[in-house]
C-alpha cells in the first residue's frame, strides 16, 4: 500500500496549476528545495517518476 501523504498532493497540484516548482514554491510558500523534496517523497510513495 501507498503512504501518500495530502500535502505531497497538494503540492504536486500546484507545481501542475503553478508550471515551476519556483511558482509553486513562492504559491505554497515554501522554498524551492521543501518543494522538490515533497515531490520526491511522492515519486517514492508512488513508485514513479511524476
Amino acid at each position: 500500500m501507498m503512504d501518500i501523504r495530502t500535502e505531497h498532493l497538494r503540492t504536486l497540484a500546484a507545481v501542475i496549476d503553478t508550471g515551476t516548482l519556483d511558482a509553486a514554491a513562492r504559491a505554497l510558500r515554501l522554498t524551492p528545495s521543501a518543494v522538490s523534496q515533497r515531490i520526491t517523497a511522492l515519486e517514492r510513495s508512488a513508485g514513479r517518476v511524476l
